[in-house]
């Protein structure tokens, strides 16, 4: 299921679900213009949750996450980072892991 970022949401979401990934883009940026479709074809097509969160949104879930760079995707698996990636081909990387995982 893919969803757009809001942090009430978001927070809320944290608490009921087991897996999720949230993606950090920026749409001035290749790399993220590049694996945006793929991104969000996979948050379309999993039935996990998939946050797509723009670079001038959720600047405090950014710090926490230690997002540096875009694009990034963060795995979140029990309330805890479990995998994270930087830079285009990462991001490919752990959401083909996330298809393979169905």
């Amino acid at each position: 299921m893919l969803k757009y970022f809001s942090d009430a949401a978001f927070r809320e979401d944290l608490k009921g679900q087991d897996q999720m990934y949230v993606y950090f883009y920026s749409p001035g940026c290749g790399p993220c213009v590049e694996v945006h479709p793929k991104v969000d074809k996979f948050g379309k097509n999993t039935n996990n949750l998939v946050y797509m969160v723009h670079a001038d949104e959720g600047k405090e879930l950014q710090e926490q996450l230690e997002v540096t760079a875009y694009p990034s995707i963060v795995l979140i698996k029990n309330n805890k980072v479990s995998k994270a990636g930087l830079g285009a081909q990462e991001v490919i990387n752990i959401i083909e892991d996330g298809t393979s995982n169905k």
